[in-house]
């Protein structure tokens, strides 16, 4: 009885996080204010998922505008931690975050032409396991942005 009652009570746990998927205008830059996870993931097509407890799924809005998606918050008084949002894009050139958020990206996109990022206010974004052939990064305050070096040339002989 006692293994029923805690798996009645998991399994409604798992139906309470909701996660709302949506097909998005085409995009080159994201920029988030907002402090939850944020993941992306190279697709064919763009589009955003948020994986959330439904009383503040309601509360995060996006939009595309001019190829930037912008991610914000209709409150400042939410639980960012329960917040989980994945993108979807085939390409990207820019990524802007601030406001404690954390940044990562599927290992797919390595081998970036080119990418600019730019982390403020305890955000960090984490791109250590991608490769770039030029990476331009801004943090100001707290921000963070995590990469490894860019490929090196190493020569070596023996004699």
């Amino acid at each position: 009885m006692k293994t029923l009652f805690y798996l009645v009570i998991l399994l409604s746990t798992l139906y309470s996080f909701s996660q709302n998927a949506e097909t998005l205008k085409n995009f080159e830059s994201i920029e988030s204010n907002i402090g939850a996870k944020i993941h992306i993931v190279k697709n064919k097509t763009h589009k955003i998922a948020i994986s959330s407890a439904p009383d503040t799924s309601s509360f995060i809005y996006w939009e595309v505008e001019n190829g930037n998606l912008k991610i914000r918050s209709k409150t400042s008084n939410l639980n960012y931690e329960t917040i989980e949002i994945t993108i979807y894009t085939p390409s990207l050139q820019v990524l802007a975050l601030s406001n404690g958020g954390v940044i990562t990206m599927d290992e797919k996109f390595s081998r970036l032409q080119s990418l600019v990022v730019s982390a403020g206010d305890r955000a960090i974004v984490d791109l250590s396991n991608i490769e770039f052939n030029t990476l331009i990064t801004t943090s100001s305050d707290t921000g963070e942005v995590r990469y490894k070096s860019v490929n090196t040339l190493v020569r070596s002989s023996k004699e």
